[in-house]
């Protein structure tokens, strides 16, 4: 048996080689196995990240995580407490190894074969339920583990690959309720995914429920339990899980609701068939030819292990097709596909039975099916007009070996070792698909100032000394890479994050209309290059490279490196500050966004605000000329012939104002593409109508350096452009507000913060800390609650006189959720032991 054992380990071993062999060849060339986008900007960042800080110490909250967020819970998503991840980190913190992203990008292979080996034995011990023969299960979780599913996934977001692996580790759980009525593997690889991964739980939990229908109305075998006994365990167990999981999972999805993503707006059509799944490659899901033929066996529905994967196979294949079925696994947000684990199990278990009852079936069966499943391939080519691909040859080709193989007497073998080779071609086939993703993913790039600004330190060891003080941050962040800021040795205003701070978020794209140079969801960098907001958030410097000419005011060239020029301003309000001026929020949102940051810098922005809202400089053109197109009501249309429609605006003679504020409405109709949007040397780009990604905040403000001539420049297109106004600083408000800061004697140190403030009555502390559940405040040795100020920030009402305040962040429900946790881990034990006892009576 020890022997069997090594035998099965070492097959999956060979064979996840083998797997990835376009990989580890393309390794040698210099390329990596991740994608160029989201698996350079959050994948190999995040797992460098978390380590670093956990390594610190500061396993809940980071200051440099965008403005300050609760990494334990808020990265819950990707990988703080991945259960593949935290053998890795343990081990980092041991062994005397200096690590850097670098250092997860060498790992990218190996990682990937591990969890492979990881999904494989879960779905060949589950297979082990429904066949007699170990060699059957194999081959079934052969099939599973080359999904085309994990391969995308670990390439572009490795951390949606564990649906691979929990899927059928929990319906492994299911089925020793039903056969055993056991429940200790059911609740603890449940507890296990819910601290794992909220979201994925999320998926996984969903089909397993779907399973467990299933499986209450479909006998596999006749000694299955009462269907009120096999209730009774998944709903104890499922609140044992729950209870276990507590001090991870609560956290989490307190973060995701505190993560206000807009919704998507995008019609979600129920069923939109085509035919990739039969005559080209899909992205998520693999339907192999020899699954048509099981489903044409006939004598293969007498076993009721066959039905069930027959139904799972084929309802998940026509449902496959479905976007509102992807947007309901999605949390009713864009469909995707990230479900489809379940139907490439349901092949699996097609793929086991059928091997292990090969000999049952007479050459009259499998010719027909074959022949039958090659007309419907040949007909479907036909009449889609598709040409004949390297999948499709690949298929036919195995349909006719098969025939033959099937006359010989080791058919089984055979038969089996060909749908091993054919899963192996399209395994590799799989990666050269993504190569369009990671072409550009290459170990020279990884290692360069394009990707981390690691070598050119001239720059950043000028921030260092010359810092006014530990809360200033600097204005910078790596194109398309907003978090290297958090790994450089400053602290810096960017964050892209599925699960980030939703006041932030919308402080951004609502609020303040603060321009990141391209629309996009879950991410922010920079502040606009407007200098009220950079004073009130501290920005002392302003990095770029030499080329870019929007300098904001106030900032002055004061070092030049390798590939950034650094400008500095000193004039920043404090960080922590009192202030007894409150201006209405609901107020503001009618006033424009140079208003709002008026109201910043004089005081703070409240819900229940009384102080009169301040005045702001309208600026009305002399003139506005078109050129290369036309206004049509509210919509502009560039014609096609004409590459760049342009507004020009003249305004009158400006004195003494240094910045513009251009504010508009702005939305394409009917656009495909992303464009972009020019106001004199100042751009951005916007999203198109059907992009996946659009914000659907189209209230857009830009700052522009005061010119008499604004120049708006769009390319052909038809858009709305409505409410064009601009507005002149002057920033006497900003001198006043500096001048009359008073600054708070304060310290903040990732999750804590301290000080001693006096303050006269109805005084407020102003702090660069994000809102968010967590945050536990003392004054004079009472609790208070936050204030939520400034759109996203927290702010403590003052007692008159001296006030002691303390702040500490633990997660969300921190004090509760671990006892909760212990407690049902002691339960769970006591029931081991109670089981133990009673089978031995």
């Amino acid at each position: 048996m020890k022997k069997y054992y090594l035998l099965t380990f070492v097959g999956a071993l060979l064979l996840s080689i083998i797997g990835h062999g376009f990989y580890l060849w393309k390794w040698t060339q210099g390329y990596l196995m991740v994608g160029f986008g989201d698996g350079l900007s959050q994948m190999l960042f995040f797992k460098q990240f978390i380590l670093e800080h956990y390594q610190q110490g500061n396993w809940a909250y980071a200051e440099n995580f965008g403005f300050g967020g609760g990494i334990f819970s808020q990265l819950n998503y990707y990988f703080s407490t991945n259960i593949f991840l935290i053998p890795w980190y343990i081990i980092f913190s041991i062994l005397p190894i200096k690590t850097s992203v670098e250092t997860w990008a060498l790992l990218l292979i190996p990682m990937s074969i591990i969890k492979q080996i990881a999904i494989f034995y879960a779905c060949f011990y589950f297979l082990n339920y429904f066949t007699k023969t170990h060699a059957a299960a194999f081959l079934g979780a052969v099939v599973y583990m080359f999904s085309p599913f994990f391969f995308k996934n670990q390439v572009l977001t490795d951390n949606l690959t564990d649906v691979l692996f929990w899927v059928p580790l929990l319906l492994i759980g299911v089925e020793r309720i039903i056969r055993h009525q056991s429940p200790i593997f059911f609740i603890i690889s449940t507890a296990l995914l819910l601290i794992s991964n909220f979201y994925i739980s999320y998926v996984v939990l969903i089909i397993t429920g779907i399973y467990i229908l299933l499986r209450l109305f479909l006998h596999i075998t006749n000694n299955e339990r009462q269907k009120k006994q096999q209730i009774k365990w998944y709903i104890l167990g499922s609140l044992l899980s729950f209870g276990i999981s507590c001090f991870s999972f609560i956290p989490a999805v307190i973060s995701y609701l505190h993560n206000n993503r807009p919704a998507y707006e995008q019609s979600i059509p129920f069923y939109a068939l085509n035919t990739e799944l039969l005559l080209s490659e899909s992205k998520t899901l693999w339907l192999p030819i020899f699954i048509v033929i099981f489903l044409l066996l006939r004598p293969l529905y007498q076993h009721r292990a066959f039905k069930l994967f027959a139904f799972i196979s084929i309802l998940g294949t026509v449902l496959y097709f479905s976007p509102f079925i992807g947007s309901l696994f999605n949390g009713f947000s864009a469909p995707n596909t990230r479900w489809t684990p379940i139907i490439t199990l349901g092949y699996a278990g097609l793929t086991a039975i059928t091997i292990e009852n090969l000999n049952i079936l007479h050459k009259k069966q499998w010719f027909y099916a074959t022949i039958t499943v090659t007309v419907i391939f040949l007909l479907t080519i036909l009449l889609t007009n598709t040409h004949l691909n390297f999948l499709s040859i690949v298929a036919l080709i195995w349909a006719l070996i098969s025939i033959g193989l099937f006359l010989t007497k080791k058919r089984t073998f055979l038969i089996s070792s060909l749908i091993i080779i054919m899963v192996l071609v399209y395994s590799n086939f799989f990666q050269s698909n993504l190569y369009s993703h990671t072409e550009l993913s290459t170990k020279e790039y990884l290692t360069s100032d394009k990707y981390m600004p690691t070598q050119d330190t001239s720059a950043f060891d000028y921030i260092k000394n010359h810092e006014l003080n530990d809360t200033v941050r600097t204005d910078w962040s790596n194109v398309f890479r907003e978090n290297m800021t958090s790994l450089m040795p400053i602290n810096g205003f960017s964050l892209y994050s599925s699960i980030s701070n939703g006041p932030i978020m919308d402080m951004y794209m609502r609020d303040l209309q603060i321009d990141t140079g391209r629309e996009s969801l879950s991410r922010y960098r920079s502040l606009g290059d407007r200098t009220n907001l950079m004073a009130a958030f501290q920005s002392q410097f302003y990095m770029r490279h030499s080329t870019y000419k929007n300098i904001p005011y106030l900032y002055e060239n004061v070092h030049t490196s390798k590939n950034f020029t650094l400008y500095e301003n000193q004039k920043l309000l404090p960080a922590f500050r009192v202030v007894d001026s409150f201006y209405n929020e609901e107020a503001l949102q009618l006033e424009s966004t140079l208003a709002k940051e008026h109201a910043l810098l004089q005081g703070a922005i409240t819900d229940d605000g009384t102080t009169p809202l301040p005045t702001t400089n309208t600026i009305r053109p002399t003139s506005i000329t078109l050129h290369n197109g036309k206004w049509k009501k509210d919509r502009l249309i560039v014609p096609r012939k004409k590459n760049e429609g342009e507004i020009l605006i003249q305004l009158p003679k400006i004195e003494k104002i240094e910045t513009l504020y251009v504010q508009m409405t702005l939305s394409p109709i009917k656009r495909y593409k992303k464009f972009t949007l020019k106001i004199n040397d100042y751009e951005t780009s916007r999203r198109s109508n059907y992009a996946k990604y659009k914000t659907g905040f189209n209230d857009l403000t830009f700052a522009i350096p005061a010119s008499d001539l604004v120049k708006i420049k769009l390319p052909s297109g038809k858009y709305h452009l409505t409410n064009l106004r601009i507005y002149g600083e002057d920033y006497k408000t900003l001198d006043a507000a500096y001048k009359a800061a008073k600054k708070a004697d304060f310290t903040w140190d990732n999750a804590d913060a301290s000080g001693t403030v006096t303050a006269k009555k109805d005084d407020l502390l102003v702090t660069p800390i994000p809102y968010e559940p967590g945050w536990h405040i003392t004054l004079n040795n009472e609790k208070v609650d936050a204030k939520k100020i400034n759109y996203a920030f927290i702010g403590i009402p003052l007692q008159q006189g001296q006030n002691q305040i303390t702040m500490h962040y633990a997660p969300p429900y921190w004090s509760i959720v671990w006892p909760i946790s212990v407690v049902s881990l002691i339960l769970l034990v006591a029931l081991i032991l109670w089981r133990k006892k009673s089978s031995a009576n």
